[in-house]
């Protein structure tokens, strides 16, 4: 591979600039670094600064298990260890993990612990039994790997696999590549992980918030969001965990409330077209009253209010 044809990369991340190098002239898209991956690792790397941020549970690294998909040249799966994803799995075909295995070399100083380096092809199931085991992993990770229409059966059904089948989580940084592998990513993923959650962009790095970069969180279940409210007190969420049902636009989101009364309400309650349901046993207009303090919910297009009075 002819990688000094190519410009160098640079990541500053956790204190630190990782270099990847590339080969722009190779036939495998995966020796190019590509703009989401900085996108994702940027943004893992604001949210582990501000753990009031949204999406925080996601980047708990401490006893993660976790795999890259498609690592390509490595700037996601190691920006990510450098920021303590010890536990990590970086993946690619065989023709790119000289890139990867270049990139690690080149970066092994700046990482706490090296991760480990396999070969997946996503049709493969030897290859995926060989990685997930002993277990399957918490967090999978990818980015830029939607790009071939042929290739998204078999990518989904490698994070499928590869996810923990009860708490699984994805962590993607997207962008269209083309319009048919964008629409059947999108009609295959909710099969597999049904909510699904675009991260707003005032939460990703300003300086990498790239327009044509997404970065997405795809889960096998609901997030739960703990609180612990005084009477008189408030918290807001971003009204964006939302799941996809066929045609039909319905809002899911799962709070756990710990109030300071009770210690415990558990609602789930779901946002239709016409407003909120609350599912609860006790309801009332205001919303839901248990014990001496009610909790009453207020929703608007861009987030979730949550007040204890």
């Amino acid at each position: 591979m002819r990688f000094t044809a190519s410009p160098v990369v640079e990541l500053p991340v956790g204190g630190a600039v990782l270099t990847f190098e590339q080969d722009n002239d190779s036939f495998e898209v995966g020796t190019s670094v590509w703009p989401s991956s900085l996108v994702l690792v940027k943004f893992a790397e604001r949210c582990l600064r501000d753990p009031a941020l949204p999406f925080a549970d996601v980047l708990r690294f401490p006893g993660t298990r976790a795999v890259e998909l498609g690592s390509g040249c490595g700037p996601a799966g190691l920006g990510l260890s450098r920021l303590g994803l010890a536990d990590l799995v970086l993946t690619d075909i065989a023709a790119v993990l000289p890139a990867l295995r270049r990139n690690l070399r080149r970066n092994r100083r700046h990482l706490p612990r090296a991760p480990r380096l396999a070969q997946l092809h996503w049709n493969c199931p030897a290859h995926l039994a060989s990685i997930a085991s002993p277990r399957r992993f918490d967090l999978v990770v990818a980015a830029d790997v939607v790009y071939v229409p042929e290739s998204v059966p078999h990518l989904v059904a490698a994070m499928d696999a590869l996810a923990d089948a009860d708490r699984g989580v994805v962590l993607l940084g997207y962008q269209v590549r083309s319009p048919e592998a964008h629409q059947a990513f999108w009609d295959a993923v909710p099969a597999a992980f049904p909510v699904i959650e675009k991260i707003p962009r005032e939460h990703l790095d300003p300086d990498y918030a790239y327009e044509e970069s997404d970065v997405f969180v795809l889960r096998r279940r609901p997030r739960q969001f703990p609180l612990h409210l005084q009477p008189g007190l408030s918290r807001s969420f971003p009204n964006s965990a939302s799941r996809r049902l066929n045609q039909s636009k319905v809002r899911l989101i799962s709070l756990a409330i710990l109030s300071s009364a009770s210690k415990s309400l558990a609602l789930l309650f779901v946002f239709a077209n016409r407003g909120p349901i609350f599912r609860s046993s006790r309801r009332s207009k205001a919303g839901i009253q248990n014990g001496k303090e009610k909790v009453r919910f207020v929703r608007s297009r861009a987030q979730v209010s949550v007040e204890v009075f």
